[in-house]
């Protein structure tokens, strides 16, 4: 869209129809294979913000269900074939004031089964060794302490509380 001075510049709406009787359409967006080299790359991108705003957010968000499962979000880089799988990173940028940025994973909540759970796993190897796994905090500063980790099982009304366990292969 174009620019603006004083307003908001145009938006771009990309949808499907919706369905009455059978699923919703769906929307598919990849970028070119290659026969002999790289495939190509997908960004998305907000801009850099202006100097008394705050630069775009991304969301990806799967919708409700009221008779059913909600979507599942998948991130994942498939394997490769005379090379390394691809990475996956999170990473939350740097600040100069005030706290850093946060990064949580929490599983569902239900109401009469079980909470989801989480799982981190390092890989596997088949003649090697397996993937380390590390938790850390950082350094501290000149006038801080360094954060700290904690693990802890949540508190139980109508049975034990879950244990917690460290074990070696």
């Amino acid at each position: 869209t174009g620019t603006a001075s004083g307003a908001n510049s145009g938006s771009i709406v990309l949808g499907v129809g919706e369905s009455s009787g059978e699923a919703g359409g769906d929307i598919q967006l990849f970028t070119g294979r290659s026969v002999d080299t790289s495939s190509g790359d997908f960004s998305v991108t907000t801009s850099n913000a202006g100097d008394f705003g705050t630069s775009g957010s991304i969301s990806l968000v799967t919708g409700s269900s009221s008779g059913g499962n909600s979507g599942a979000l998948l991130l994942q880089s498939l394997s490769a074939t005379g090379g390394q799988g691809g990475a996956i990173s999170l990473l939350v940028g740097d600040g100069d004031s005030g706290s850093g940025g946060s990064i949580s994973l929490l599983a569902g909540e239900t109401a009469t089964g079980t909470g989801g759970d989480i799982s981190i796993l390092s890989g596997a190897s088949v003649a090697t060794s397996s993937g380390d796994i590390t938790i850390a905090s950082q350094n501290a500063g000149v006038s801080g302490v360094s954060g700290a980790i904690t693990v802890s099982t949540g508190v139980s009304t109508a049975g034990h509380s879950g244990s917690l366990g460290l074990v070696t292969g």
